[in-house]
């Protein structure tokens, strides 16, 4: 189906612009982890819960957080250095996504 007015033909460019920017967000555990999270985006997830995506990729929870934070982070500077609608990256992020935060 095409879709029926230009803000989603808006957010469908901009998703594939972010999905061209993955290659350059880092080692290949960071770019599976924002792949997935962009397939849930398009799906109309806001959130992929960690245990989800230790389960699906096999990576230990550590693994799979510091590539997640690393990853949307690194996603979202490059968009706005490019002009690219970021804000289609409306993704949830909780204290539990965030990779580099250790417990005390």
């Amino acid at each position: 189906d095409f879709p029926t007015d230009n803000g989603e033909v808006d957010i469908a460019r901009n998703m594939n612009l972010l999905r061209a920017l993955v290659p350059e967000c880092g080692e290949p555990n960071v770019q599976l982890i924002l792949n997935l999270i962009l397939e849930a985006i398009e799906r109309g997830r806001s959130r992929v819960p960690n245990e989800e995506l230790e389960e699906v990729t096999g990576l230990s929870n550590d693994t799979v957080r510091t590539s997640k934070s690393r990853g949307l982070r690194r996603l979202t500077e490059l968009a706005q250095e490019r002009g690219i609608g970021a804000e289609d990256l409306e993704y949830e992020v909780t204290p539990e996504d965030d990779g580099e935060a250790r417990p005390a």
